[in-house]
């Protein structure tokens, strides 16, 4: 197998780098405090968070019958939150330190065809 060095996207709001695996992508999720991302669904995509360090809550509203559910995260009690395709959703930092997730996709990301539709939870 060997080393690879894995590609970084940073930007204000923190760091992302995708670990890619057979059946679907992992990658890992940095988010400063106070910030919020997500906020979009998939039409084919299911993907699952784990919270590794830190604190937040995510929001989610399924989009075929409008039902909304939050989750709070603590790395305290870890937990798995997996939601499927057409559920909107988005993760807000609600500690003071950054927070890291592992998010685990059924698909490997394609830049081309993301299957992310933006969408306000």
């Amino acid at each position: 197998m060997g080393n690879e060095f894995l590609k970084v996207h940073a930007d204000h709001r923190g760091e992302l780098f995708e670990v890619i695996n057979v059946s679907g992508t992992q990658f890992i999720l940095i988010t400063r405090p106070g910030v919020t991302r997500g906020n979009h669904y998939h039409k084919a995509k299911t993907e699952a968070f784990t919270i590794i360090s830190g604190k937040g809550v995510i929001h989610t509203r399924d989009r075929s019958t409008g039902k909304l559910e939050s989750y709070k995260l603590n790395s305290d009690c870890p937990q798995i939150v997996a939601f499927p395709p057409n559920v909107t959703h988005s993760v807000e930092n609600t500690g003071i330190e950054n927070m890291v997730l592992l998010v685990q996709s059924n698909q490997v990301y394609d830049e081309g065809h993301s299957d992310t539709y933006s969408e306000k939870v």
